[in-house]
């Protein structure tokens, strides 16, 4: 191989890198000048947050701490994590449209088709800038995050249905039904609160102490796990997963890649 066509391989090589540096935002400019597709990438497709297929794999959920009625209850609905009742960022505390949620604990779900659901780790910073870059609503949004990132890793699944269950009880008297949509509400963040983990490499998993969901044509849930288990560079890769009614939602996040303003962003 002569010298030129060496030469002619560095010069794409470079090109190349170039491209593909131009291509992250988070690395080149500042995020008061990202533009709506760098706002997108941000959020959809970078190492903050990936969009993925997923396919219910059956009725059975798997789940830390004990049986169906069980499992821990840290704090109430309110974000990040006290007794309010205000679903995140505030008020509400609906569910994720599309799927129907449980109005008993039968466990007799409903069947599912594939879904598109983002899994975003809501407490890094440029995801936070690129929420403040949205719009009203997404920077109220991302202030919530940014005031529960102190305490804790906020992992976001975006698109997520949960498989309805049959109803018990077909009573139709309104204190009555609202005694059950408020069990049903506890029911489900408790199930969902013991369905998600989130684990360093070769570390221990370090489970989430809140949950918050809402649905507003498209569905939000949001997992909190406390920061007193630190991690690092170091530790390379950290795994999410969401396994829940047989539906198992996961994603591997890389830590040298998460690096922002020069420093580990999560």
């Amino acid at each position: 191989m002569n010298y030129r066509t060496l030469l002619q391989i560095g010069i794409a090589g470079t090109a190349c890198a170039v491209v593909l540096l131009a291509a992250e935002p988070w690395k080149t400019k500042e995020y008061t000048e990202w533009n709506d597709e760098e706002i997108s990438k941000v959020l959809s497709d970078s190492p903050w947050a990936k969009a993925k297929t997923v396919t219910p794999q059956g009725s059975g959920m798997q789940r830390r701490g004990g049986g169906m009625g069980g499992g821990r209850r840290g704090g109430g609905f309110g974000y990040p994590g006290g007794g309010g009742g205000g679903g995140y960022p505030s008020g509400g505390g609906g569910y994720p449209s599309g799927g129907g949620y449980p109005s008993d604990g039968s466990g007799q779900g409903g069947g599912m088709s594939s879904m598109n659901v983002t899994i975003r780790w809501e407490s890094g910073l440029p995801i936070q800038h690129a929420l403040l870059r949205q719009g009203a609503g997404a920077a109220d949004e991302a202030k919530a995050a940014a005031d529960a990132s102190a305490k804790d890793y906020v992992i976001a699944v975006l698109g997520f249905r949960m498989p309805s269950q049959r109803s018990r009880s077909s009573n139709s008297d309104s204190d009555s039904d609202q005694d059950q949509s408020a069990q049903s509400k506890d029911r489900l963040r408790s199930q969902l609160i013991d369905a998600a983990e989130l684990t360093p490499k070769g570390k221990n998993s370090i489970y989430a102490e809140d949950v918050q969901f809402e649905g507003n044509g498209s569905s939000e849930i949001r997992f909190l796990f406390p920061r007193s288990t630190a991690i690092v560079t170091g530790d390379k890769e950290v795994d999410f997963v969401l396994q829940v009614r047989g539906i198992k939602v996961e994603h591997k996040f890389h830590l040298n890649d998460m690096q922002y303003q020069g420093k580990l962003a999560l």
